[in-house]
């Protein structure tokens, strides 16, 4: 599983609509659909925001979690 497709999982996990995740973290919602694709490679400034508006540290995106 790639960054992308973590990012997107734990969106959904959380109920959260790319549109409102992207006003969230003041990023475009044209780009927060190119940052669940698999070429995806955010800033680390970018990656925090995710991360925040997600509600996760900024490692749980880059590991799959095991239930």
């Amino acid at each position: 599983m790639d960054l992308g497709q973590r990012i997107r999982q734990v969106r959904e996990k959380r109920n959260i609509s790319q549109r409102q995740a992207a006003m969230s973290a003041d990023i475009c919602p044209a780009s927060w659909n190119r940052l669940e694709g698999k070429d995806s490679n955010p800033t680390y400034s970018t990656l925090k925001r995710v991360a925040e508006t997600l509600g996760v540290p900024i490692a749980m995106l880059f590991f799959v979690e095991v239930d």
